[in-house]
């Protein structure tokens, strides 16, 4: 046996006893949520076998999005509960990025679109390393510049930030994003002018400006918004992305010191791999959230 307790506006009340009275025996009592509001929480008590098809339905009939708004699963038995909107994949088997409220969403994309000294840092790091990494034509230290790197978080923020259409988290999330390459360029351009470059060898260097250079960032763009967005894979993800930028930023660097073509081929790599992840990202998200206003579900 399950207890359920459904927190809504009174607005959205209605529609929830309308149903429940069709199909269980439900309790109703007003309480105060933390902007002082009223909402009315609503409990009653159901089998498990049936609760499924239950739960379902009451998604149809609340805005999950909004945060004061949510349904609570307890085991009778045990006295263990959790938030149906966060636990629906431990209780129907999920549906990744569709499971998550939007709000939820959007705070965290205004976390990753604020510059902070780590992430300064990191980016400072990751573009020592892949130049350190290119000139000794050393891909596992190259592939070490992409671990570190922190390049994910604005991107993502931006492409959620032009797909909800939030002007202000897009210019903070390019800004940011901007200084990042920024750091990173300048600290590769700082290494560069260090070392005693020989010869450069180019069997690690990014390729031109080619067909895989304009599919494989168009794919990331999308891996951006599903594993940022679901809590998926984020750490692979991340690195990822970060082949398409790092490496190309220490190319220009060690352009700056030895051929000049090198240094308008990274950047330009750099910049075209930038727009096209930001662009296929915010694609993606608008599609998804197409698809949650479509089937009328409410939650992320």
């Amino acid at each position: 046996m399950k207890k359920v307790e459904v927190y809504c506006s009174p607005s959205e009340a209605g529609g929830v006893r309308e149903y429940l009275s069709r199909v269980v025996t439900y309790f109703e009592s007003i309480v105060k949520t933390r902007n002082g509001e009223e909402a009315c929480r609503i409990e009653f008590y159901a089998p498990a076998p049936s609760l499924n098809s239950i739960l379902e339905d009451l998604r149809g009939l609340l805005d999950l999005r909004r945060r004061d708004n949510m349904i609570t699963v307890i085991d009778v038995e045990t006295g263990a509960g959790f938030p149906y909107r966060y636990g629906k994949r431990r209780l129907l088997g999920g549906e990744g990025i569709l499971s998550r409220p939007l709000d939820i969403l959007l705070e965290e994309a205004e976390d990753k679109a604020r510059l902070n000294l780590t992430y300064i840092a990191l980016a400072s790091i990751a573009g020592v390393v892949a130049l350190i990494g290119l000139v000794e034509s050393n891909p596992y230290i190259v592939i070490g510049a992409m671990l570190v790197s922190p390049i994910i978080a604005p991107i993502y923020s931006a492409a959620l930030g032009l797909a909800t259409a939030k002007p202000r988290l897009v210019l903070e999330s390019v800004y940011s994003l901007a200084l990042l390459l920024a750091f990173a360029f300048t600290s590769a351009l700082i290494a560069a002018a260090g070392l005693q470059l020989g010869h450069y060898d180019v069997s690690l260097a990014p390729p031109r400006l080619d067909y895989s250079t304009i599919i494989v960032p168009s794919l990331l763009g999308i891996a951006v918004i599903l594993s940022e967005a679901s809590n998926t894979l984020e750490a692979l993800s991340g690195v990822a992305i970060a082949a398409a930028l790092i490496p190309p930023l220490a190319l220009a660097a060690m352009g700056v010191f030895e051929e000049g073509i090198l240094l308008y081929r990274g950047l330009i790599i750099a910049l075209v791999n930038v727009a096209l992840l930001v662009a296929f990202a915010s694609a993606t998200a608008r599609i998804i959230l197409r698809l949650r206003r479509k089937k009328g579900r409410g939650v992320g």
